[in-house]
């Protein structure tokens, strides 16, 4: 499950970082949008259909450097979309994790009436990690929403003034993110060597009792 998680938890981060390189890209993407419409409007405006041959050319690539970009725009959000379920996904996988074990490890213990501090530093890895959790699945949710704030498209009043405010919540959320998979990864680590453990002692009964 340790490696499970570690591959999961690089995967949402890669996503993450490829999210992050295209915002970045589309830097002052609506005042970019607004100027290339200008800017075809203009050279439209010359001779009907553009007249001349040099003002033809410029057309087409600002037509397709508009194309571009906003192609760029559609597979950033679609993209982020994406990243923040799978932050959440593996966040919820962590805590799925957890509830199941700790519920095995209380369960195994009580039945072969092992040492009682067995399952409690299960559930007391339990605690640690599920705090970590929340805080990736907000943070994830937090991206977001900043995100669809920031959207030129939407119906919110001065979306450009979200710009920042999302950049600044894409990074911090990186790094926050970054540590809780970090966290639960090293605790989910623990927690195998707990249930090693209580296998092994689970065997030991089991010989004495002669059940093997």
């Amino acid at each position: 499950m340790s490696r499970i998680f570690f591959s999961l938890g690089v995967l949402a981060l890669l996503m993450m970082a490829a999210t992050l390189s295209i915002g970045l890209y589309l830097g002052g993407y609506k005042a970019r949008l607004v100027e290339l419409a200008t800017e075809i409007k203009s050279l439209q405006g010359q001779g009907g259909s553009a007249a001349n041959q040099q003002a033809a050319g410029e057309l087409v690539q600002k037509r397709a450097r508009l194309v571009e970009l906003v192609g760029w725009f559609r597979v950033h959000m679609l993209l982020g979309v994406a990243t923040s379920l799978t932050v959440i996904l593996v966040n919820c996988i962590a805590v799925t994790y957890f509830i199941g074990t700790g519920r095995w490890c209380r369960e195994v213990v009580e039945t072969y009436q092992l040492e009682p501090a067995l399952a409690a530093q299960s559930q007391r890895l339990k605690r640690r990690s599920f705090p970590w959790a929340t805080l990736g699945i907000v943070a994830a949710l937090s991206i977001s929403a900043l995100g669809a704030a920031a959207d030129p498209g939407n119906t919110v009043a001065n979306a450009e003034y979200w710009v920042t405010p999302h950049m600044a919540a894409a990074f911090g959320g990186f790094l926050l993110i970054a540590v809780a998979f970090f966290i639960q990864w090293a605790n989910i680590s623990e927690n195998h060597g707990v249930i090693d453990e209580i296998v092994a002692r689970v065997e030991a009964v089991r010989r004495q009792r002669g059940l093997d």
